[in-house]
């Protein structure tokens, strides 16, 4: 049989007809190109046909090697030839692969990494075989598939047998020498020859170098040992590279102390770090290859020469014996001491030390703690072992840091919590209140001093009650609570209350309030807390500004959906149609006071149940006589933002009433069409609009009991919807305010020619007080 025809039948195509044709006319064009290169002819032509010859029948095996029955394993898939993947590969596996070629067993199995070259143009169709060692061919075997798996096979390995019976001729002891029989044997690989395996060891590795030394590190590099052995002899195929190293006393005098592998890499690096070494000390690394022998075992080339490196000295020791104390007589400072690191070669220069505010323990709010975030604040540095931590929060927890720092680098943290000691309040309480229970019981409340300020745990309340007339105390005790009721007073007399907050250290500073006379409605009434400024455009009023503003809410949805007005103690004056539109009754509804923002909790916001509701009896009338009372479970609670508005006598309403003068609406409805309903209270002054020029701006009826008001211009400024029921009122000279009407209905918000309307109330003055009592001025 000539070299033509082994090929052939190796490639499973010995039938003659075209195939056998064409693979004879493609030899002879090769011959005439192969002439001349450097290599024989008879090695190109095996080349040549081995990578181009497709198989017919799937799962078929074939070795890539220089002897037959021995090589790596290909198999084949899609009539193209592939590699496996060797993630496992036992005798087993071997055993039924060299069956499957037509040899009695396997003698040897090995898993083989191929070069840099050969990664690139392999392609990976198996992912890995499982057998038991019966089956008669190799795809019969558990396996997950043909597929593409060049990406996925990582590490790269490939599966390499010796089959029982395999021809392997006997090599001289010169490298290169002797003559090798390739006629008949495929040594490809993805269209290249793989590098058969040397039979003496070619080369020491390359020499090695160093990028980087660390105090704990070493990073070394080296040529790319493929390309240099490749050109000395190309029958090298190396499978891995190992990295030694051991402790030296003297660099060049050979250490008693064996090699550390420090690791084992792939053939295609060239550089590599080690780590996990020993600061300041002095090491010896050596590299050594791993090359295949013919025979399938593994030969340690010789290592590279000897690289002698000394860590450099590091970052020092972590601190000993932290702690913390907090002196009882000074609230403000935490006293720090520690022990100095360990001596590992590598000493510190100085000491950092860093705190983090972690809560105010003498607040119920910690979680309200301004600014409070992950971030570290400086303590100082020194190079002593204590240091005292001053402006610090009273009777509040810290987590202290304390890390040592040289040159070359810092320790770990140390850390610890302490909580300051207590001191005295060095704040007063606030928004104290007062309330007439009755002619003779005045109950007093009030905040506890602002958080940050209380210096500790307040543990009661000093109080005392002044006459003022006489400078007197009528009342002297202690409270844990944040209220007292004192008894024996008279509402008609003036007072002065004070009280302080204490701690286990003792008494704070006084707060002192003044309690006046309990007045009457008309003492309080329409005075606001802050001066409003006259603004023709809706926006954001003043907090305090309309203190006698109610919410209407709906207790089954829990939403607002009109606002009224406080004219005395128990009453709320609204519109007709905001609790007859839904059927509302006492027990569905809820008064809001005091609020400003919808969204936040106020400090004297409060919530009343419903009594009673009066609505007019000739509301029906389209919107005419649009006007509602609702009366409060209890007594109304008055303060600086709680209060009535006043309610004018017929005369002085009408003297209000007139063309052009300018009143303000307050609430917290819709500012236009399709807009958002605004979070907070607000306000807007627009002029009274003559009757005439209310009646043709819209198609309604316009009767007696109505006025309406704002601007002929757009976007100026007016009602909208939620605002039903809210107050229209002026302000007289003498500073308070009046109610004139309530919001009741318009055609559109804020709208070219277009105004809004409102119950005139003075019409039904003898109807408001003969249900409420209310008293007018």
């Amino acid at each position: 049989m000539n070299t033509m025809e082994f090929i052939l039948i190796r490639c499973g195509r010995i039938a003659g007809g075209r195939n056998a044709t064409n693979n004879m006319s493609r030899t002879k064009r090769l011959q005439s190109k192969v002439a001349k290169q450097t290599i024989t002819p008879l090695l190109m032509i095996i080349m040549y046909f081995i990578s181009s010859c497709h198989a017919t029948d799937p799962g078929q095996l074939r070795l890539m090697g220089m002897h037959n029955g021995e090589g790596i394993v290909e198999i084949t898939n899609q009539d193209q030839w592939g590699l496996i993947c060797a993630s496992r590969w036992t005798m087993f596996d071997g055993d039924v692969a060299c069956r499957q070629l037509g040899y009695e067993g396997v003698t040897r199995v090995m898993r083989v990494t191929p070069g840099r070259e050969d990664r690139i143009n392999a392609q990976v169709v198996l992912n890995g075989t499982n057998c038991e060692g019966m089956e008669s061919r190799l795809v019969d075997c558990e396996h997950s598939g043909f597929g593409n798996f060049t990406e996925s096979c990582q590490p790269m390995t490939l599966p390499w047998v010796s089959c029982i019976g395999a021809d392997i001729p006997e090599v001289t002891d010169e490298v290169g020498g002797g003559d090798l029989d390739t006629s008949n044997h495929v040594p490809v690989l993805s269209g290249r020859i793989l590098p058969p395996v040397a039979t003496v060891p070619v080369e020491t590795f390359p020499a090695i170098s160093v990028r980087h030394v660390g105090h704990d590190s070493v990073s070394l590099s080296w040529l790319d040992w493929y390309d240099r052995l490749r050109a000395s002899d190309p029958r090298a195929y190396r499978v891995r590279i190992i990295i030694k190293y051991r402790r030296v006393e003297v660099p060049g005098v050979q250490s008693t102390e064996n090699y550390t592998i420090a690791a084992e890499v792939p053939t295609y690096w060239t550089d590599h770090t080690i780590r996990g070494l020993q600061p300041q000390t002095a090491y010896e690394f050596i590299v050594e290859s791993v090359r295949l022998s013919m025979f399938g075992g593994e030969v340690i080339e010789p290592p590279s020469a000897p690289v002698y490196v000394r860590t450099v000295c590091g970052g020092p020791p972590p601190i000993r014996h932290l702690h913390v104390e907090a002196p009882s007589n000074n609230a403000t400072v935490l006293h720090i001491h520690w022990t100095m690191p360990a001596d590992n070669g590598c000493s510190s220069d100085e000491y950092v030390i860093e705190y983090r505010q972690e809560n105010l323990d003498q607040c119920e709010e910690t979680s309200l703690l301004p600014g409070q975030t992950n971030r570290l604040t400086l303590a100082g540095v020194t190079t002593m072992t204590h240091l005292v931590v001053a402006a610090l929060q009273p009777y509040s927890s810290y987590t202290v840091f304390v890390s040592a720092r040289n040159q070359f680098g810092r320790s770990r943290k140390v850390n610890s919590t302490k909580r300051t000691s207590e001191t005295v309040p060095s704040d007063i309480p606030v928004n104290i209140n007062h309330n007439f229970q009755s002619q003779n019981s005045l109950k007093l409340t009030w905040d506890p001093p602002s958080c940050g300020w209380r210096g500790g745990h307040i543990v009661t309340y000093a109080y005392m009650l002044i006459d003022i007339n006489t400078d007197s105390v009528i009342h002297r005790g202690s409270t844990r609570r944040e209220f007292v009721v004192l008894t024996g007073v008279d509402s008609l007399q003036r007072y002065k209350f004070l009280v302080a907050a204490s701690t286990q250290r003792g008494v704070g500073p006084f707060a002192v309030s003044d309690i006046p006379v309990e007045p009457n409605i008309l003492h309080i009434c329409g005075m606001a807390q802050e001066r409003t400024a006259r603004i023709s455009t809706g926006m954001r009023a003043p907090r305090g500004a309309a203190p006698w503003m109610a919410q209407l809410w709906n207790v089954q949805s829990g939403r607002m959906f009109c606002a009224g007005s406080i004219i005395n103690e128990y009453w709320i004056i609204t519109a007709a149609h905001c609790v007859e539109a839904q059927s509302h009754s006492a027990s569905t509804l809820k008064i809001q006071l005091g609020d400003y923002d919808r969204l936040m909790p106020e400090t004297h916001q409060r919530a009343y149940d419903v009594a009673e509701i009066v609505v007019h009896e000739g509301s029906q009338v389209q919107l005419d006589h649009d006007i509602a009372l609702i009366k409060l479970s209890e007594r109304i609670e008055f303060n600086n933002y709680v209060r009535p508005i006043c309610f004018p006598t017929t005369k002085l309403a009408k003297s209000f009433l007139k063309s052009g003068s300018y009143g303000s609406v307050a609430g917290w409805g819709r500012k236009g069409d399709n807009m958002d309903y605004p979070r907070y209270l607000n306000q807007v002054f627009v002029p009274v609009v003559e009757r005439k020029t209310c009646r043709r701006a819209t198609d309604y009826d316009f009767t007696s009991n109505m006025f309406c008001a704002g601007f002929r211009e757009a976007n100026r400024g007016d009602a909208c919807e939620g605002d039903s029921g809210a107050p229209f009122s002026m302000q007289h000279a003498n500073g308070r305010w009046y109610i004139l009407g309530t919001v009741s209905w318009g055609d559109a918000c804020d709208d070219q020619d277009k105004y809004g309307y409102y119950t005139r109330l003075h019409r039904y003055t003898s109807w408001i007080k003969r249900h409420t009592r209310v008293t007018t001025e």
